[in-house]
């Protein structure tokens, strides 16, 4: 007899959520499961009516963890990072999947960092600069030669975001 509670934590597993509830039939109170599915999967998931009505559902939104300025700054360190992404060479223009190329850059992924910055950091939740270097210290080490190359030729290094130059 299991007297601990025990908490599996699931992402990325669609091939087990048709088994779910054979799963639970036997199983201790105590045993808590939690399925992590991204927004845009949930209508790929085939789960009967049995295994539904047996979950608790919560829905977890990052953006209601931030406040509208945040939601507003991370579209912006967004935007400015697609500034890197096409840039003429040589009258060729060369365009990355920012997706593929940058870990953290994609808007989703600034909104997280953000959240991340302001909680370990919340006496400086509001200063921007300082949320946007420490974004910069957290993806700058990933970019590749490519992207480094194409922040050169881009102009993106030049003014506030000297750093990249």
């Amino acid at each position: 007899m299991i007297n601990e509670e025990i908490i599996l934590v699931v992402n990325n597993a669609e091939f087990v959520y048709h088994s779910l509830y054979d799963l639970f039939l036997g199983i201790n109170s105590n045993f808590k499961l939690i399925l992590l599915i991204a927004e845009d999967q949930l209508d790929k998931i085939k789960l009967d009516n049995k295994n539904i009505n047996i979950f608790e559902k919560h829905i977890f939104n990052l953006r209601n963890a931030l406040n509208e300025s945040q939601i507003n700054f991370a579209k912006k360190i967004s935007h400015s990072l697609e500034i890197i992404k096409t840039f003429k060479n040589n009258n060729h223009y060369f365009v990355y999947n920012l997706g593929e190329l940058l870990l953290n850059c994609k808007n989703n992924e600034i909104e997280a960092l953000i959240y991340k910055i302001c909680y370990e950091n919340f006496h400086r939740a509001k200063d921007e600069e300082f949320i946007e270097d420490e974004i910069l210290k957290k993806i700058v080490p990933n970019f590749c030669q490519d992207i480094i190359a194409s922040v050169k030729l881009s102009g993106f290094g030049k003014g506030k975001n000297a750093a990249f130059a």
